[in-house]
């Protein structure tokens, strides 16, 4: 048997669709929250992850969360990861407060935009004891 994994997607433009069906396309994955700034591509994100499981039938699926702050879906303790797609800015600055809220992180390309940025960011991860893909 499996262990499951709780999973939070933060940013929900295009190519977090793809990436998020993907991820509840895996047995060991329970989606269990979104994030992003914009209401529209918020409340889509809410619709596809809740269209998945309806149409799975699973019966252990509790809902969607939404935020509008990624530090509130952070702040969850019952989420063990993160998938990451915002914009590039963003990136270095989530994967640092998710990795110091004990997530595992799956952040899309670049990593960050400064190699400043990404040894602050390889550093979170190792002082966390964090994955990060």
């Amino acid at each position: 048997m499996t262990d499951i994994r709780t999973v939070g997607f933060i940013g929900i433009g295009k190519p977090m669709r793809g990436l998020m069906s993907g991820f509840l396309g895996k047995e060991e994955v329970q989606g269990v929250a979104v994030c992003d700034v914009d209401t529209t591509r918020r409340d889509d994100g809410k619709k596809q992850m809740e269209d998945f499981y309806a149409k799975k039938n699973d019966a252990s699926f509790k809902g969607c969360a939404t935020f509008n702050d990624y530090r509130e879906l952070l702040a969850r303790k019952d989420i063990d990861a993160v998938v990451i797609a915002t914009p590039d800015h963003w990136h270095a600055i989530i994967d640092i407060a998710a990795a110091k809220a004990g997530k595992d992180i799956y952040a899309e390309k670049p990593m960050t935009e400064t190699v400043h940025e990404a040894w602050a960011v390889v550093k979170a991860v190792r002082d966390n004891n964090r994955v990060f893909q």
